[in-house]
């Protein structure tokens, strides 16, 4: 499990020393910290993620302790996101791995972010969430996006993303906007996550086997998707 600080060496020392429960400011009513994973497992919590969240106009440090609570839940549950909902906090924030700055992978947060423009081509993702433990489901994200939002220092960022950083930023906006991904396929159509392990590991095994590059092998995972849909069991893979 990878351990990474989030905390720009500027910020204001007593901010660093806040517990985890207060904040460094005034605008407390924005933040409320539950201290546990939300899962719509509980129709409480369910009720809680459904929540449009709000966007953060105070000053960025004051997230360091939400920032902070976040990223420790995150890892607790090996995740590649969290947004800031998840954690019972109604603010426009999120946490994303980037796999596209290799090797580190660093995390990064963003604040108030917006998908500007989205690209008309969409790809099959297999899509996972810490709120969601029953399963995996195969939907569509967009290829690539172009988004903009600050960072933990009140810097604005413009960029594009694509790849599974891309579909992770995805993923995360439709938590802002009381989304999961679950909103695309039914519970019905969902794949256990021993099922899901399985299946990937046969899917890396045909497309090595069978040299397939990364649009091909994906095509390929699509059809065995259906397969599942459609007959509750996927098909001899090879």
């Amino acid at each position: 499990m990878r351990e990474e600080t989030l905390l720009p060496s500027t910020l204001p020392k007593a901010c660093l020393l806040v517990m985890i429960l207060r904040l460094c400011a005034s605008d407390v009513m924005a933040i409320e910290l539950a201290g546990q994973l939300l899962t719509r497992d509980h129709p409480d919590e369910a009720q809680i993620l459904a929540t449009v969240s709000q966007p953060f106009n105070a000053e960025h440090h004051e997230l360091i302790p939400l920032v902070e609570h976040m990223q420790r839940v995150m890892h607790q549950a090996n995740g590649d996101g969290i947004a800031a909902i998840q954690v019972n906090s109604a603010v426009r924030v999120f946490l994303f791995r980037r796999y596209d700055k290799p090797p580190v992978e660093p995390i990064e947060v963003a604040i108030n972010p917006e998908v500007l423009e989205s690209s008309t081509q969409t790809h099959g993702s297999w899509d996972a969430c810490l709120s969601v433990p029953t399963g995996v489901g195969r939907i569509q994200r967009h290829e690539t996006i172009r988004v903009r939002y600050r960072n933990l220092a009140g810097e604005w960022i413009n960029e594009t993303l694509s790849g599974m950083t891309g579909d992770i930023f995805q993923h995360e906006m439709d938590h802002l906007n009381g989304l999961l991904f679950t909103h695309q396929i039914p519970d019905a159509q969902l794949l256990p996550l021993s099922a899901f392990f399985d299946l990937q590991d046969d899917i890396e095994i045909y497309c090595d086997q069978h040299q397939l590059g990364t649009q091909q092998c994906g095509e390929w995972a699509d059809q065995q998707w259906f397969d599942y849909q459609r007959q509750s069991t996927p098909q001899a893979l090879y």
